[in-house]
């Protein structure tokens, strides 16, 4: 079927974009699997880092086979915000140590290894039930409302924001502190921004997720 010249550009952009995203996250799950044995960890962080791979599995998945969606939220503000939330944590543990605050102990390294790993199982949860309407910046497919978004409109960002945590806990230096922190305040604002984007493309947005919470449960 012949493409239409003025969707013929739109098109190109999608698939262009879809092959990066493919590329991008298909380079993260390599280094994902090459540093799970990596620093003789222990058998929880394996297992943590483990569900880390098996998520970036299932987005490169998702990229890799996702239909257009009805609309989206392209705007610069949002992608500064997306891109910040999503790469800080990938980033942040190779950041130069300014100072350490704190030094690490064998708790320290067990805590982030717990976090890790329940930040990752509640990511996996999550992308299992998103499936192919897994995206970067808010993109209208359909409103995913089983598993893990009975309890919480954003789990995969809750996931994130539990990893990253867990990372500051286990560096214990000031500019991954800081990292995680600005992670943490982005994947708010993400969470934010994507509300009232579905809020205004879907008219039901509202009362299927009365009573749900955003991203922290009994919190916000």
């Amino acid at each position: 079927m012949a493409i239409d010249p003025i969707l013929r550009p739109r098109v190109t952009g999608r698939r262009l974009t879809r092959i990066v995203a493919v590329v991008v996250f298909g380079l993260l799950t390599i280094a994902a699997v090459s540093h799970i044995g990596y620093g003789d960890p222990s058998g929880i962080a394996i297992v943590a880092r483990s569900a880390y791979a098996a998520v970036l599995v299932l987005q490169v998945a998702a990229f890799a086979s996702q239909p257009a969606p009805r609309t989206q939220d392209g705007r610069a503000g949002v992608w500064t915000v997306t891109l910040m939330a999503t790469f800080g944590m990938v980033v942040a543990p190779s950041l130069p140590r300014v100072r350490t605050l704190w030094t690490i102990s064998p708790t320290d390294i067990r805590t982030q290894a717990v976090l890790g790993l329940i930040g990752m199982g509640v990511a996996l949860w999550a992308m299992a039930s998103l499936r192919r309407s897994f995206s970067l910046t808010p993109q209208a497919r359909r409103l995913a409302s089983t598993g893990p978004y009975r309890f919480m409109r954003h789990p995969l960002y809750l996931g994130e924001a539990l990893n990253i945590v867990g990372i500051a806990v286990g560096v214990g230096s000031l500019t991954v502190v800081v990292a995680a922190i600005v992670v943490v305040i982005c994947e708010v604002a993400r969470a934010s921004l994507e509300e009232g984007f579905l809020r205004g493309t879907f008219p039901d947005y509202d009362n299927v997720f009365a009573g749900v919470a955003h991203i922290f449960p009994g919190i916000w």
